[in-house]
């Protein structure tokens, strides 16, 4: 599918190194509809909304980076974005998280299992040595919850609203400003459709909605969040769902521009701003 993963294990041809003096710089934090799972690299919505934006903006230096990774819940997303995200100084994070929030693989939360995963890593003076971190995962299981854990969601719908708000917090302190992108699936696209603003969504678009619209982004402090919901459906006037999606989550193509047309439309407003 024109996989492409660079040495700092972003879905782009090129590295990014420290940015240039009046480069702007969009980051986009998802899971594998943000990554393009099935698609070539430039039909992902980071590509697309960069065209656009260079398109309108011909003289500034705009890079849209693609950090989104298969899988990924919010929680992961977060410490993606602690560990290197803000390493690559962007200046708006694009995030869009919900798809693998509410899965469960052994019933206990990412959280959880990032817990346990510390506790089993050897003292920092013995980090190199194999034996010692046996030692210390033994250890750790030993000491352990019994099983069967509690069956938990990988993140919940309330850990979900906590993380959208605490990255928040630490976004506007380091001067980032901060969007949310709500994705449509399918079911979500149909019945919003069907009863519009009655449809049933589920909890973490439902969060993200809630959280978005008590964000104000932009210089005429509209609404935090694109509603990539609304969008798809307004496609199903010229095309069918099929032509929308890949299966009953990933954006086809043709969504992924409809998606990142209106990336570049909020961005705008933005970006004069940061340009003067």
């Amino acid at each position: 599918f024109g996989l492409i993963s660079n040495s700092q294990s972003l879905r782009d041809e090129e590295d990014f190194g420290p940015k240039a003096a009046g480069e702007i710089r969009v980051l986009f934090l998802g899971d594998s509809c943000t990554f393009g799972y099935g698609l070539s690299h430039k039909d992902t919505v980071a590509f697309q909304a960069e065209l656009r934006l260079r398109e309108q903006f011909p003289d500034a230096e705009i890079r849209c980076i693609n950090a989104g990774v298969p899988g990924y819940t919010l929680f992961q997303g977060h410490r993606q974005l602690e560990s290197m995200g803000y390493g690559l100084e962007p200046d708006i994070i694009i995030l869009s998280f919900g798809w693998n929030d509410g899965d469960s693989w052994d019933g206990r939360s990412d959280a959880v299992q990032y817990s346990a995963w510390r506790a089993g890593m050897a003292p920092a003076p013995f980090a190199w040595s194999r034996l010692a971190t046996m030692a210390s995962r033994a250890i750790a299981a030993g000491s352990a919850a019994p099983a069967p854990w509690p069956n938990e969601p990988r993140v919940s719908p309330e850990e979900f609203r906590e993380r959208i708000e605490e990255i928040q917090t630490e976004a506007n302190r380091r001067g980032v400003d901060l969007l949310l992108l709500v994705p449509g699936s399918i079911r979500t696209v149909e019945e919003f459709a069907k009863h519009g603003e009655d449809a049933e969504l589920t909890a973490y678009q439902t969060e993200a909605i809630k959280i978005g619209r008590q964000m104000s982004f932009g210089p005429y402090r509209a609404a935090g969040y694109i509603d990539g919901i609304a969008i798809l459906k307004r496609l199903l006037q010229d095309h069918t769902i099929d032509d929308l999606f890949l299966d009953t989550v990933h954006p086809a193509p043709v969504a992924n521009e409809a998606l990142a047309h209106a990336v570049a439309h909020r961005l705008s407003p933005w970006l004069r701003e940061q340009l003067r």
